[in-house]
């Protein structure tokens, strides 16, 4: 038992240390944490504080858990006699105090998790004693792992002058906060690669320039970044992420090349997340002494064109409440990335754009960044209050762009939410090669009264399932002609649908609380010599489930069980609509609307009426 290595105590309400655990000298891993939270045990009493001191004994120890423990107090004493420990875990010890020179007599020290744990850097205690300070960690030239939160920026000047940033060489992973954000309000819902590398501002000041006593520590943590999260900051202006601590100047591609998911929530003065205008620009130059140490020299360079950082390793995007949002990039300064020198393009990998609560933005996607999203899969805007239009076509003159590229060729995904100043979707013309995997389509409290042009419903040959719920205005679902299509471009998207058949691969249909809904489209166009075309369109062969509630204006819909709805299996509808319906069984105009009930049933299809649906 003595040459015991590996000792696991997790989940065993354990509240102390026996006194035979020092037999254990052979003992490399001691793992205990609580189940129970914070402190407090099973029957609502507080724990006794968990005493550490009899560990110092284990000399041989390199791997350390004390989680959920309610350990109190770590002294340097309790430690010094771990100078081989390689990973140390205090996480979730609300009340602990870590004495100073405590870290600092761990040299091998790889690992530090101080979640939901101790954050009171260099504050003064009981008796005048003080708190370890952040220097100490800085120190700590094997660190490979660490979370840790900073609540106040000041922790990192005060006795903290020469902080040794550059002893963080090995750092591969880290979570740490810095600001008035807690551990329980981060986000979460990410890919775990991203977790590794996580930093979190929360209500500070962003620097400009790298000159400061803590933006050093900034500068070397972007660097590795791959989440980024900036809740209520100040500073970040109309230049956003161009303004953060230079990162718009020459070293600003290397401070954010890594960074793979960005949050910028309710940071009141951002006008654009970035801007490729003149701006004052930090120069950033890191040079190696004979001692293989780092050094940053910062020179100051006023009104010179900013170096867009290309953010080709970006895959989640998410704006949230952004009051003087303009755009994403300032409109019609973005520059054609080159993909040399192991670059890639503006936006490149990104996946995901979620945009909230900017009540100044007016386009989502305007035309420069629309053809720069080559891997955009998921799209969801909601409650934008002035967005009038989702994607842009158009140049900057309003002139219609060919596009000879791929336009959101992965876009899989768009969901819009209570946008009443709303449009249109798409702005413009909507080139053959746009739109060509959609695939699902959510549409909630918008104030447009159509939702596709005919040549956007070209385009959706892969959509599988449309929602359109609550929206006053809409009318009907497909235009012949919107605004930014003239007439001969509409008889082309005519004669070129007389052959095409729309919504190919749509399953789900559901139309709910749709009062002004009186058509999906017209059938009969006039042209310019006043002829009439009567074009028959047809939809939707795959439709298997099919709802239609609160849309008393819809008197008829362009469904066939012998033509076009060959698949159908569900019918969600309320009784009254259902009476009232026209239908398009040119076969079968004399059956009574009793007859295509028990028609429909007859072929498999489940009618179900009244359903209760939630607005």
């Amino acid at each position: 038992m003595k040459s015991l290595m590996t000792l696991d105590l997790n989940d065993t309400c354990i509240s102390s240390i026996p006194s035979s655990l020092c037999c254990l000298m052979d003992l490399r891993v001691l793992l205990i944490s609580g189940i129970e939270g914070y402190g407090v045990s099973l029957r609502g009493k507080l724990k006794k504080s968990f005493d550490v001191s009899l560990l110092g004994k284990l000399k041989k120890l390199e791997i350390l858990r004390l989680s959920r423990c309610n350990v109190k107090k770590l002294l340097a004493e309790d430690v010094e006699e771990l100078t081989n420990l390689k990973s140390l875990d205090l996480s979730l010890n609300k009340k602990l105090i870590i004495a100073p020179n405590t870290l600092s007599r761990l040299p091998l020290l790889e690992e530090i998790n101080l979640e939901e744990s101790f954050d009171e850097w260099g504050q003064i205690v009981d008796k005048g004693s003080n708190n370890i300070g952040l220097s100490e960690v800085a120190s700590l030239s094997a660190l490979t792992t660490l979370y840790i939160r900073i609540p106040n920026i000041k922790y990192l000047s005060a006795n903290n002058n020469n902080i040794p940033i550059f002893r963080w060489e090995n750092m591969t992973r880290f979570k740490v906060i810095l600001g008035n954000l807690d551990w329980f309000n981060i986000p979460f819902e990410v890919p775990f690669e991203a977790e590794q590398c996580a930093l979190f501002f929360g209500g500070i000041s962003i620097p400009h320039h790298p000159h400061s006593d803590w933006a050093r520590w900034l500068i070397f943590l972007l660097e590795r970044t791959k989440k980024l999260l900036l809740r209520e900051c100040h500073g970040l202006n109309k230049y956003g992420l161009s303004s953060l601590i230079g990162a718009g100047g020459a070293g600003g591609i290397r401070v954010l090349n890594k960074l793979q998911i960005l949050w910028v929530d309710r940071c009141d003065d951002v006008e654009y997340v970035l801007s490729t205008t003149t701006n004052t620009t930090t120069v950033v130059d890191e040079a190696e002494d004979e001692g293989h140490h780092h050094h940053y020299h910062y020179q100051i360079q006023d009104e010179v064109p900013q170096q867009i950082t290309t953010f080709s390793s970006l895959k989640m995007l998410d704006l949230q409440y952004l009051p003087k949002l303009k755009a994403i990039c300032q409109y019609g300064s973005i520059p054609v990335p080159s993909t040399g020198g192991g670059g890639g393009g503006f936006f490149n990998n990104l996946r995901s754009l979620y945009v909230s609560g900017c009540s100044s933005l007016i386009s989502i996607i305007p035309s420069d960044l629309l053809a720069n999203l080559p891997n955009l899969e998921q799209l969801e805007v909601r409650d934008c209050s002035k967005t009038t239009e989702i994607f842009n076509s158009n140049d900057q003159e309003g002139h219609h762009q060919q596009a000879t590229t791929l336009i959101l060729p992965k876009l899989r995904q768009l969901e819009l939410r209570h946008l009443l100043s709303l449009r249109t979707i798409w702005d413009g013309v909507v080139s053959p090669s746009s739109l060509l995997n959609l695939e699902y389509i959510y549409l909630y409290n918008l104030g447009m009264n159509f939702v596709f042009s005919l040549a956007m419903a070209q385009r959706l040959q892969q959509l599988k399932e449309l929602q359109i719920w609550n929206c006053d205005n809409m009318v009907q679902i497909i235009s012949l002609l919107m605004e930014g299509e003239d007439e001969l471009e509409k008889e082309e998207a005519i004669i070129t649908c007389k052959n095409t058949v729309l919504f190919p691969q749509l399953r789900v249909l559901r139309l709910i609380n749709l009062p002004n809904l009186s058509m999906v489209s017209k059938r009969v166009l006039r042209s310019s010599s006043s002829s009439s075309h009567d074009y028959n369109f047809f939809y939707w062969p795959s439709l298997e489930t099919l709802t239609v509630e609160k849309c008393p204006n819809l008197k008829r819909f362009p469904m066939s069980l012998q033509k076009n709805a060959i698949k159908l299996r569900e019918i969600q509808v309320e009784k009254e609509w259902f009476n009232a319906l026209e239908w398009n069984d040119d076969d079968d105009d004399d059956q009574t609307h009793h007859d295509k009930l028990q028609n429909l049933q007859e072929k498999g299809v489940k009618v179900e009426f009244e359903r209760q649906w939630s607005y």
